[in-house]
């Protein structure tokens, strides 16, 4: 059965607004939702052309390295974290082709 993101991220939200440390019908909730889509197996950063005030340069992006470390000081900045991912992981590049998205999982 296949569920909606939309549905999932609601529901998460639904519960975790339970989870707080101190319930009250007047206390407002802060919950932050780190969201990842389709990243399709990229696990190594890539170089990307950019052109910035009319220059032509390279930067590298992307990685699950980079990612990582981007939602987990996100995490530790905020109390109440919902990480999502709402799929395409695992098709895209050889780590896909070789590890049959075991790579992706890990």
């Amino acid at each position: 059965m296949k569920k909606s993101p939309l549905a999932v991220a609601l529901l998460s939200a639904v519960v975790a607004s339970g989870c707080a440390t101190e319930p009250s019908k007047n206390s407002p909730f802060d919950l932050t939702i780190l969201h990842v889509n389709d990243h399709h197996s990229h696990l190594e950063p890539s170089s990307q052309k950019l052109k910035l005030a009319g220059q032509s340069t390279y930067a590298e992006v992307g990685g699950f390295p980079r990612l990582i470390t981007a939602l987990e000081q996100r995490a530790e900045a905020n109390e109440n974290v919902l990480k999502l991912h709402a799929g395409d992981a695992i098709s895209g590049t050889l780590y896909y082709a070789l590890f049959k998205g075991e790579a992706d999982a890990r």
